[in-house]
């Protein structure tokens, strides 16, 4: 981050250690508010955006600024941005917060859950968790806050063997019918940064 090109100082790296990713996200919520922003946008590494698609999701959220928090429906892609999980996971994360108005009590979820749902056809999120090398998904497997869910030989047996077998279905390492099947991803419905 401290690489980037930053000319009007839109750029403020905040380092610390918390114990766990709630109290990681809680922090960010209190330096927005000691900052006088209004709105925090929860995106982790894994996640982009259609630049026009979040436009559009943020002007739905300045119409209703009573909601303290908003979750977006995701396209999860499996293995590279040419395959996607299908159908679509149910599990919508919070991705907009009203600072102030809540804080998390765990990873992606709120104390206060009144929320509403982005509609798909305004945006949804692109999150590229399972686009990775095969390196990359073992070292995920590492750190991932859901290891001790992990379930068992889902390596060689999911990941690996979808390789020889595109048919393979369940494929999500700790919620197997979380992840049905993964299908072909169509070139014109990525976001503009994945059509690189």
């Amino acid at each position: 981050i401290e690489e980037l090109s930053d000319p009007e100082s839109k750029f403020e790296v905040i380092c610390g250690e918390w114990a766990t990713e709630a109290e990681q996200r809680n922090a960010g919520l209190g330096f927005l508010q000691s900052g006088g922003y209004d709105y925090c946008l929860v995106v982790d590494p894994d996640e982009i955006y259609d630049e026009a698609q979040l436009e559009a999701m943020l002007r739905l959220v300045s119409t209703k600024r009573y909601v303290p928090a908003w979750r977006v429906h995701m396209c999860t892609y499996w293995k590279s941005q040419n395959f996607r999980i299908d159908p679509p996971e149910r599990y919508n994360p919070v991705n907009i917060v009203k600072v102030g108005s809540t804080c998390f009590s765990d990873k992606r979820e709120l104390v206060d859950q009144r929320n509403e749902v982005i509609p798909s056809h305004v945006g949804i999120m692109h999150n590229l968790s399972y686009a990775r090398s095969d390196e990359d998904v073992l070292r995920k497997m590492s750190t991932f806050s859901f290891v001790h869910e992990i379930q068992p030989d889902w390596y060689e047996r999911v990941w690996k063997e979808w390789d020889n077998d595109h048919k393979l279905e369940n494929l999500n390492p700790c919620w197997p019918e979380a992840y049905k099947r993964a299908v072909d991803q169509p070139w014109d419905a990525l976001p503009p940064v994945l059509r690189r």
